[in-house]
């Protein structure tokens, strides 16, 4: 049996970060990935914010930036948010994922490629895995255990952490598209019959555009959705002829996990789900997530005290970093939720103003949305008509 200090289940951004901060440290870290290659099948739009890039310390991956914003209502009602400098990246998923976890294996991570963790438990005072590989099973020891897996995580199922509070349906495509399109711009289509309970995308990317949406509700008919999408006359105007290259599709956990350590055990990215509400994006924080969890694991391991009273140290300097951002992210999606199309239609009308516009152009944060609640309800104070006392308590 092969044994190591570390073991992160999961070779995806966060992953592979805490990977190589603690293989950097010295300690002996193994990566278990069950797909046999880093960052496929694509399951994410593959927008992320400036900060990512900066924390990662430069532009690999990155194939356009996106500065501006066109948000569609269920009528077709155009509300267009222009920044002064880019507010997004798009990457290259599978080629930004490679680059992280090529990072972790240069720094002494082990790499263990299409090789799916089947068990996890404690046993000797030690976590034992089972993992199969080609047909094989194989076994494997470590002091410490990193679920970074995502929202069906066998680590947190393996011992017992609490489920996501809602799951996202994700359905879209990378296309080729027939006309030009505005690389600075994304457009975000909103309606309950476009993208029940959540949000529709078009992605300007080098070659073509990413279309896709997601879906709260009516999941079962997420694909039938994103065809509809597909149809939709704003589309079809901006994008012409499509040629689908590839399909994308995904789940996203919503919802703060109210534990995310055990004795021996942390969770991080979207197993932990650490996912920002209001877009559905969770590298930023993943990332933000797996510096934390690096630290306090290497202060357990270091003092060889890994007791979940140790560990409890990493959420608490998550909370500190991001937790009131995600408190208040959280109850706007509430109020979202409970918005019918005549709401968002009022709603678009109340934001019609350019001097709103441009201030959220200028202010506008997609890590750190929420910030703008209260400059905005004073510019447009008709909208605490559509949820008072929430928004009331947001400001």
């Amino acid at each position: 049996m092969k044994h190591y200090d570390v073991i992160v289940v999961g070779a995806g951004p966060s992953g592979g970060h805490v990977a190589r901060l603690l293989a950097k440290q010295g300690f002996d870290v193994a990566l278990f990935e069950e797909h046999h290659e880093i960052g496929r099948p694509v399951q994410c739009a593959g927008l992320v914010s400036t900060r990512v890039i900066d924390i990662l310390g430069g532009k690999k991956g990155v194939i356009n930036e996106i500065s501006g914003a066109r948000i569609h209502s269920p009528t077709g009602e155009i509300l267009t948010i222009q920044g002064k400098k880019p507010k997004a990246c798009v990457i290259d998923r599978a080629l930004f994922d490679g680059i992280i976890v090529n990072d972790a294996v240069s720094s002494g991570s082990v790499l263990h490629l299409g090789s799916k963790v089947t068990s996890i438990k404690r046993k000797g005072g030690e976590i034992r895995l089972e993992a199969k590989k080609d047909g094989a099973k194989e076994d494997y020891g470590c002091r410490l255990v990193i679920g970074s897996d995502g929202v069906g995580s066998i680590v947190a199922r393996s011992f017992g952490f609490p489920k996501p509070k809602e799951v996202l349906s994700g359905f879209g495509a990378e296309c080729i598209i027939e006309k030009d399109i505005d690389l600075d711009y994304l457009d975000i289509f909103i309606g309950n019959k476009i993208a029940p309970g959540f949000f529709a995308w078009l992605i300007p990317t080098d070659s073509g555009a990413r279309i896709g949406l997601c879906t709260s509700r009516d999941r079962k008919n997420t694909r039938r959705n994103f065809e509809s999408l597909l149809r939709h006359s704003e589309v079809k105007n901006r994008l012409g002829k499509i040629k689908i290259e590839r399909y994308i599709a995904g789940t996203i956990p919503l919802g703060p996990m109210k534990k995310i350590v055990s004795d021996a055990v942390m969770l991080v990215g979207d197993a932990a789900c650490q996912v920002k509400p209001l877009s559905g994006g969770g590298i930023y924080l993943g990332l933000l997530s797996g510096g934390h969890c690096a630290n306090v694991a290497k202060e357990g391991l270091e003092s060889e005290d890994l007791s979940e009273k140790k560990l409890k140290r990493y959420p608490a300097l998550f909370q500190d970093d991001v937790g009131k951002e995600l408190k208040r992210a959280n109850q706007l999606r509430k109020i979202f939720l409970e918005l019918k199309d005549e709401h968002i239609e009022e709603g678009f009308r109340i934001l019609g103003d350019e001097k709103i516009l441009s201030f959220i152009g200028e202010k506008s944060d997609i890590d750190y949305p929420s910030g703008l609640t209260k400059a905005v309800l004073q510019k447009a104070p008709r909208l605490m008509k559509f949820a008072g006392p929430v928004l009331k308590s947001l400001i």
